[in-house]
């Protein structure tokens, strides 16, 4: 499996996630590649780092 960064914008009012608007955060989209069959499924281990 491998997982990319989608190239779309989120949009607080679609989504119901709060609006970062004037904030230091930012949302990310990622997909899942090649999932083995379980569409719309699949686990993310995530680390955050800060340059």
């Amino acid at each position: 499996m491998s997982v990319i960064e989608a190239p779309i914008a989120l949009d607080s009012t679609v989504t119901g996630l709060p609006d970062l608007a004037g904030s230091a955060w930012e949302y990310h989209t990622f997909i899942l590649q090649n999932s083995d069959g379980l569409p719309g499924k699949g686990f993310f281990r995530v680390q955050i780092t800060q340059p």
